[in-house]
């Protein structure tokens, strides 16, 4: 009779141990998904934060050449700062209002300054 409860208990050990192992397997699939899935969520994530530096570039190159034709036509006219103030909120309105860029009518506006 202990026998049969040794190797009864032993049976059920085994049947545990099996499936702590079988938890076991499942939680490793689960935390190598979790790795790849956090893999391609950074590499998306660099893309995107690529994509906002090159578009933050753009804008200040943009911003610099308006700035530059805006001072150049405001020195060939002789603009004091107020008058250049005018001048730059002139061509952002132009720019804003029309299909040409604020910078397109600054280079525009510092072309007419010169002839």
């Amino acid at each position: 009779m202990n026998d049969s409860i040794i190797v009864q208990v032993g049976a059920n050990i085994s049947q545990f141990q099996n499936a702590i192992n079988q938890v076991s397997g499942d939680l490793r699939n689960v935390g190598n998904n979790m790795t790849t899935f956090g893999t391609s969520m950074a590499k998306g994530f660099g893309a995107a934060t690529l994509a906002v530096g090159a578009g933050l570039g753009y804008v200040v190159k943009q911003a610099s050449e308006f700035d530059t034709e805006m001072r150049k036509a405001g020195a060939i006219a002789g603009a004091s700062a107020k008058e250049l103030d005018a001048m730059k909120a002139s061509a952002l309105d132009l720019g804003a209002s029309s299909s040409e860029s604020a910078s397109s009518v600054a280079t525009a506006k510092h072309t007419w300054s010169v002839t």
